[in-house]
């Protein structure tokens, strides 16, 4: 997987474009004016959103999601659909947030939980869900109790949780929360003003 060049942050209906290399959010826009075609639920706001490196984007609420092709910017035709026997072995009723790992794995996280997916055979891996701290060494249990709202995998070593207006650092390689977290948004993130709610 690439560094990334640009992540999104939903909140409150708004999307801030996180530029990696300017280290800072460059402009928010209306949800509903990112992709034509989103449905109006989808346009108050979203639970999560994962790029499975295919050109397409999956966006979740509640127990629906849509599917976005990237280059056309629009939600194909179809969507809506719903989670429930779209996403082999996910039992998962909703996500809260989802990240592409950049080695084949892709992430789902519900309440205190998470699944890992296998994008080759579109299908939950076996033993799962786990424990978001069993899993994730070094994040606090109690933390990640209520579930975590965005997951960000950055593609240069580090990857992010973000719960409301906290975010804790993971090492790529050992899946293990960094020293010294949670940490408050607002104050390593400049742009990113209010709690994230989807990433």
């Amino acid at each position: 997987m690439e560094p990334l060049n640009t992540s999104y942050f939903a909140s409150a209906g708004q999307v801030a474009v996180f530029d990696w290399s300017a280290n800072t959010a460059t402009e928010s826009r209306p949800l509903g004016g990112f992709w034509a075609g989103m449905p109006s639920e989808f346009a108050a706001g979203i639970d999560a959103a994962v790029d499975l490196g295919s050109g397409l984007l999956y966006v979740f609420r509640g127990p629906s999601y849509v599917r976005i092709t990237i280059a056309g910017g629009q939600v194909d035709e179809g969507y809506p659909m719903p989670i429930a026997g779209m996403w082999p072995g996910v039992g998962f009723d909703a996500i809260d947030a989802a990240m592409n790992w950049g080695d084949g794995k892709a992430y789902f996280f519900r309440g205190s939980q998470y699944a890992r997916y296998d994008i080759a055979t579109d299908r939950q891996d076996p033993g799962y869900p786990k424990e978001v701290s069993a899993g994730w060494q070094g994040v606090d249990p109690g933390w990640a109790e209520g579930g975590v709202d965005g997951a960000v995998n950055t593609g240069s070593g580090r990857a992010y949780l973000f719960k409301g207006a906290e975010y804790v650092a993971l090492d790529w390689n050992t899946k293990s929360q960094v020293p010294g977290y949670p940490l408050a948004v607002a104050d390593q993130w400049p742009g990113i003003g209010g709690p994230v709610e989807a990433a």
